[in-house]
């Protein structure tokens, strides 16, 4: 049977109007990029303030990274089997962002918190420990209470983070670091003192 002239006219719509579509999605597609790019153009990698002075560096068995298991649990998880256990997500852990990977959040036990005073073996002794003094996103502590993350913080003496550094965090990071959950320790302090700088 010969295809009329009008069923012709339809297909030629059809086929412009998925050109189109593909054309728009292209251009969506780009757009996305374009502000991925421009977002990593803006991030300003924090250097060790400190100098030459870093702390001791980590045992592999002592950092982890901290992954979301569902919405309100987390875990920690470590790329290799080791001999030594796994510590609970149970206290406040030091975390760094690195510039290298910047879709991760590796984390290691702070020596003052629960999971410090339990498994001391899993202690580190702080930010650099865990960067070995290289470059870092971000810096700061994570607190955990029974795989839940109860708040996160900026901070570190190394690396002295401030709540603005949140901009360079990428959208996976902030997935996993909601800003709902952030809390800035310097404000708290200057509302209790009531200080209004």
């Amino acid at each position: 049977m010969p295809i009329s002239r009008h069923d012709r006219r339809l297909d030629i719509d059809r086929m412009a109007a998925v050109s189109q579509r593909r054309r728009i999605e292209a251009l969506a597609a780009r757009a996305r990029i374009a502000a991925i790019y421009a977002s990593r153009a803006a991030m300003q990698p924090l250097e060790n303030r400190l100098g030459e002075l870093i702390q001791r560096q980590a045992h592999p068995h002592q950092v982890f990274e901290l992954r979301r298991i569902d919405p309100d649990t987390y875990c920690l998880v470590r790329d290799f089997r080791s001999q030594f256990g796994m510590p609970a997500p149970n206290g406040s852990f030091d975390f760094v962002v690195l510039r290298e990977d910047p879709g991760r959040i590796y984390v290691g036990a702070n020596p003052m918190s629960v999971c410090g005073y339990e498994t001391p073996e899993f202690a580190i002794d702080g930010h650099t420990s865990i960067s070995g003094g290289l470059p870092v996103l971000f810096a700061g502590t994570v607190y955990l209470v029974d795989g839940r993350l109860l708040h996160w913080t900026p901070g570190s003496g190394h690396y002295q983070t401030t709540p603005a550094h949140r901009a360079n965090l990428i959208p996976a990071v902030r997935l996993l670091l909601p800003e709902a959950k952030f809390r800035d320790p310097w404000a708290v302090m200057r509302r209790r003192m009531g200080l209004r700088c």
